[in-house]
């Protein structure tokens, strides 16, 4: 099947196509290769889930740091106690694990850090 459509080359990656272009998530307005859109598309993608990744992640330490603190803190709770919420808290996958064994005070000392420690993020 014979194509009319006008060879034309990509500013992203020099590459020529007679393809249709797809739109630069960039700038919203450069049309670049469909290959070139696609690579766009799955960077935002990954960048998005490893910054949602290291946000839990920085929930479940904080979560483990409010633990920690109650209850007369670290003095009094034992290696294995600790080692164990340790891996249950900065160690899980799981979205929610975070809020697992916060009491209201815990709660309460986890909202405070993360409104002051989001002012200077």
């Amino acid at each position: 099947m014979k194509t009319d459509r006008k060879l034309w080359q990509c500013p992203a990656c020099k590459g020529y196509t007679r393809d249709f272009p797809a739109i630069s998530r960039r700038d919203n307005k450069t049309e670049i290769c469909s290959d070139c859109g696609t690579r766009e598309a799955m960077e935002d993608y990954i960048a998005e889930r490893k910054q949602k990744a290291i946000d839990r992640r920085v929930l479940n330490i904080v979560a483990f740091l409010a633990l920690m603190q109650g209850g007369g803190g670290l003095k009094n709770k034992s290696s294995d106690y600790i080692w164990e919420k340790y891996k249950r808290y900065c160690g899980s996958l799981n979205e929610e694990e975070w809020r697992w064994g916060l009491d209201d005070d815990n709660m309460k000392t986890l909202e405070a850090w993360r409104k002051k420690w989001a002012s200077h993020l």
